[in-house]
Parts: C-alpha cells; structure tokens; sequence
C-alpha cells in the first residue's frame, strides 16, 4: 500500500529522491544551484508528470520543506528537460538528499518572485541565461536584466538543451547599462562555450569597446585560450600565459568562468585554474552597454554557440567552480535518482452511495483512497 506523502504535497502522486554524491562536492556548500537532467529521472516520470513541468516541486531531505526550483524546458514526448533548484547545502563528507514530486493535476507554475519561483534559485546573481527558446526573447532567470539581440543569432543544441548560436559576424545579445553588474569589487563571469574555429577572437561577455573595455572575457585567437582582461589589470589573465600549453580546440564544449576579488582576476577552463594576476589599479565602472557574444561596438564577434552564460555578484571560490563543473558535466554521476514512491494523495476520492432498505434510504459516505 502506498504511504501518503507528508504535507504540504499531500495532493502530489509521486516523488522520487535525488541524492548528491559527497564524492562531486569539494567543500561544503550553501545555496548551490543544482542542474537537474530530467532525462535521467526515466519514463515513469515523464509519465507521471504535468506536460509543462508546473506540478514539479523540490524539497529538502525531510520531504516537507520546498526548494526554489527553475524549471527551463521539458517535453514529455522526447523525455527531456532542463531544471535547476537552490540547494541550502551540499556537503563534501555526507551524502545530501531531496526530493522531487509531481503528479498532480490542479498545480500551477509558481510565481517567478515567489519563494519556490524561478528567481529565487538565481538570488545571488546579477544575470543567467539558459539561451533557451527564441534569441529575441532571452530570459534572464535572475529577473534582473532584459536582453535585445542583434543580427543573426539563431537557436541550436546547447550543452543542456538549447543554446545561441552566434554567427561570428556582428550579432550580440545587449544587456544595455544595468546596475545589477558591479565588477568594482567582486564578480564570476561563465559560460558553456563551443567555438567553431580557433583562427580569430570571439567574445563571451563585455562591456566597453576595444580600446576601453572595463570588462572583456573571450575566446583568443593569439593564445588558443580564454582571456580574461580588465581596466586597471596591467594586461590579460589567459591560460598560456600561465601554463605551458593551451587547452581549447574547435566544435568541443568547454566550461569557462572568470573571477575578480580582493585585487586579483583569475580565469578557469573545466574548472582548472589556468592563471591568475593581481590587479595594479581598481577596475573602473562606465555607462557603456554590456553584452554577451560580441565587444560593445562589434569587432570580435563570437563564432559558435554559448549556453548557461551567468554573472554573479560574487567572487566563486575554486572549489564551487569544480563542483559546479562536475554538476553540469556529467550530472548522472554527480547525483543518483531512487524508485518511484507513490503517495495516492492525488487520487483519493470519496464515493457517496445510497443504500435502499424496504422503503427507507440511507445516505452512506464511503472513504475510497484509490492507491493507498
């Protein structure tokens, strides 16, 4: 018989427990956003499952208390889809569990500024973009930011589900002068990135014109590398300048991110540090427009696809980029998923009989919890 689930998803059907491998964690962490493939959840889910992801619901390991979770794309014909939740902690030395229900018929979408919405997984960022859906209609998941695109960009595959494809030929993504983006103090620029040739630059995230970028992270030609460069940086923080070979080729997808805090900027590929350099003056801040997949003012157009580019307000530590690229590379390993617990919550009925006896009928509520 099945066990009814506890409140406040007393109404769910189903729910099956994630657990996060301590193995993938390097440290102790709070408020990590967790990419869920809901590929890896199976057929009874996508059968279980409301066609547009809105009965889906995190909770924590004591099956009661509800996570943020950003359901980005599902489709339970093909069994795909793309969701990421607000973990309050994931530990280095102990397994980490939740839950995820669904099944249940009369639930709607939540609120995006609602405490379970989309924008609460995204509180510590300025911008996250999925490149999910049309390019002229990019949604920042933080809430943050409105985006307009230019050229020709074009939706294509992403390393998790959809991404943009830039055309390397003056096509942007303008965030325009957002306030949300304060690189003065500390900052996390990344991006999945899959550049089509390695024979000319092509930018990921900038903000001010080659002669007076504050910021410029891009894919460079001259060192095969990410590059990293900022006002104030007495140069470029690119992984051949502090390795002895660079590390990226064309049409392979790689995870890069580019940090600045207390005076130094540092750049990873796949979550290795691949150089870091102290800043000799304070980065400056201007009314220029920032972009994603370009410089401000053309000239060093990305020629490939971008997905999950994110700012963040915060200066990542390594051991939260090497969780996060373990996370999102191969995320089968990172957690595992349980069977199917059926709750019959969603099910139950009651059935109300009339009963004849000679010439008197009795009115008789019979409780049927179909399932339990």
């Amino acid at each position: 018989m099945a066990t009814p689930h506890p409140a406040p998803f007393s109404d769910w059907t189903y729910r099956k427990k994630i657990t996060i491998q301590s193995s993938q964690v390097d440290a102790t962490l709070t408020d990590f956003p967790v990419y869920l493939d809901l590929a890896d959840l199976g057929s009874d889910f996508f059968s279980g499952v409301k066609s547009d992801g809105s009965d889906i619901r995190i909770a924590a390991a004591n099956g009661t208390t509800e996570l943020a979770r950003d359901v980005v794309g599902i489709d339970t014909g093909l069994e795909t889809g793309e969701l990421h939740f607000k973990a309050p902690s994931l530990s280095s030395s102990t397994d980490t569990d939740f839950y995820i229900y669904y099944g249940n018929a009369v639930a709607t979408e939540p609120a995006v500024s609602a405490t379970n919405g989309r924008n609460t997984v995204w509180s510590d960022y300025a911008a996250v973009y999925h490149m999910e859906g049309s390019p002229a209609s990019a949604v920042d998941s933080a809430g943050n930011i409105s985006a307009s695109d230019t050229g020709t960009i074009t939706s294509s595959t992403g390393k998790h589900g959809e991404g943009f494809d830039f055309q390397g030929s003056n096509d942007w993504l303008d965030l325009g002068d957002n306030t949300e983006f304060d690189w003065t103090t500390t900052f996390t620029l990344q991006a999945w990135a899959y550049t089509n040739i390695t024979s000319s630059d092509g930018t990921i995230i900038s903000k001010g014109s080659s002669s007076s970028a504050e910021i410029l992270y891009w894919f460079d030609a001259d060192t095969n590398d990410f590059t990293l460069g900022t006002t104030g940086g007495s140069g470029f923080v690119n992984g051949s300048s502090g390795n002895s070979s660079p590390n990226v080729q064309a049409n392979t997808w790689y995870m890069t991110h580019a940090t600045y805090g207390s005076g130094t900027q540092r750049q990873y590929t796949n979550a290795v540090l691949r150089n870091a350099k102290t800043q000799s003056t304070s980065i400056t801040q201007s009314t220029n427009n920032l972009y994603i997949g370009d410089q401000t003012g053309g000239g060093r157009s990305f020629d490939g696809v971008l997905d999950e580019v994110r700012i963040t307000k915060l200066e990542r530590s390594a051991n939260w980029i090497s969780t996060e690229y373990n996370n999102q590379s191969s995320p089968a390993t990172f957690y595992t998923i349980g069977t199917e617990e059926e709750g019959g919550g969603a099910t139950g009925m009651v059935v109300t009989n009339l009963i004849s006896i000679g010439n008197i009928t009795t009115l008789t509520n019979i409780s049927s919890i179909i399932g339990a």
